[in-house]
């Protein structure tokens, strides 16, 4: 999936949740683990409507360290794969330009 959501336990149960952050993995600048927690840093234009706080910084409590690196490994891998496909679209872009003559050469 290309999106990243958050979610948090509806009434005390496990198995219902809410969404309480959403956004694409494109808007993800950084990440960094802290033992069990995980801190993803977001545009900060993204995070005014995306996150309920307003602010560019997730915050996500892990049961293990172990869990949060796994976590976080796939947050950067998702991030990455999301930067290559953005990069690729603009070159063919601008191939598909150059090619069609729509630049204009002056």
């Amino acid at each position: 999936s290309s999106m990243l959501y958050t979610v948090s336990p509806y009434n005390n149960d496990e198995s219902r949740g809410k969404i309480v952050f959403a956004s694409h993995f494109q808007h993800v600048i950084s990440t960094m683990t802290d033992d069990v927690w995980l801190h993803i840093a977001i545009r900060p234009s993204i995070a005014k409507t995306a996150c309920q706080s307003g602010r560019n910084m997730i915050q996500i409590g892990f049961d293990t360290s172990h869990s949060c690196a796994i976590a976080r490994n796939h947050v950067e891998k998702q991030r990455r794969l999301m930067q290559q496909k953005v990069k690729r679209g603009i070159e063919n872009l601008l191939h598909e330009f150059s090619q069609n003559k729509l630049v204009d050469e002056r």
